[in-house]
């Protein structure tokens, strides 16, 4: 008969084997664990085998249920609910000693809920270890995965060919022409840039020198006779011509900053 003590320990049990699976077996990642119980829990369930025979079957109705499987706990005493919440159902046979092997002990459930399928699984080293193998898969593949895939033995342009070192080389490559891409536009673009600079100071200074045309000179050729260039108009005339383009600031061909040379080398009439 247990005591006080037994009864506080067995139930302790229950709890504790409870963590254990949560937590799930370090030493079989992904297996679930074995029930762990007090040596008064073994002996009642030796008290029990005993009494049916050389071997057989321990189930539900042995701690107390009225059916031989789980349905609750009412009616048993404090014993019978640490094993039937713990060992549960379990085969067992007698040896010629007297002692007694069972063949159940896995704390598993097989119940289709949530937190006992994740025990059943292997609780978080379980977790644990099906994380890292598919993370280790997915950037590892295994021999026979590469095996699937391998064209060695098929005639044409595939064959032989080596896929990952192709794209790292083809990668590598790509990042070598792109930096050099670069470095020409940039290049071509300060070039752009110096020449537009360039162009603008030329204006700059065309626009500042001091126009050719003097009041009262400048009309001459204007009254040359049109055989010989000019207008064919009066003197007079051809001088209000002359001072009229000069007020507009129309000073010629700019020979005071180099003549045609000069205009045709910064854009002509551009």
């Amino acid at each position: 008969m247990a005591n006080i003590l037994d009864n506080t320990l067995a139930l302790g049990s229950v709890p504790y084997n409870f963590a254990k699976g949560i937590i799930g077996n370090p030493s079989n990642p992904g297996a679930t664990t074995q029930v762990s119980l007090t040596d008064a829990q073994k002996d009642y369930l030796d008290n029990i085998a005993q009494s049916k025979g050389t071997s057989g079957t321990i189930d539900y109705s042995d701690y107390g249920s009225p059916t031989k499987t789980f349905s609750g706990i009412s009616g048993m005493d404090p014993m019978e609910v640490s094993l039937a919440t713990t060992m549960g159902g379990t085969g067992y046979t007698k040896n010629p000693d007297g002692s007694i092997n069972y063949t159940g002990g896995a704390y598993d459930f097989n119940k289709g809920n949530v937190i006992t399928d994740f025990i059943d699984r292997g609780g978080i080293i379980g977790a644990a270890d099906l994380l890292g193998k598919n993370i280790y898969d997915k950037f590892n593949p295994s021999y026979e995965d590469e095996d699937k895939y391998d064209f060695s033995g098929i005639k044409g342009q595939t064959a032989g060919l080596n896929i990952p070192l192709m794209l790292k080389s083809y990668l590598k490559k790509r990042l070598k022409y792109g930096a050099a891409s670069t470095a020409a536009n940039l290049a071509l673009e300060a070039k752009a840039k110096a020449a537009a600079k360039a162009k603008a100071a030329a204006k700059a200074k065309a626009d500042a020198a001091p126009s050719q045309r003097r009041a009262g000179k400048g009309g001459t050729h204007m009254s040359r006779s049109r055989d010989q260039g000019g207008l064919g108009i009066s003197q007079s005339q051809a001088q209000a011509v002359s001072d009229a383009n000069r007020a507009a600031g129309m000073s010629g061909w700019g020979l005071a900053d180099g003549g045609l040379i000069n205009f045709y080398r910064y854009g002509g009439f551009i």
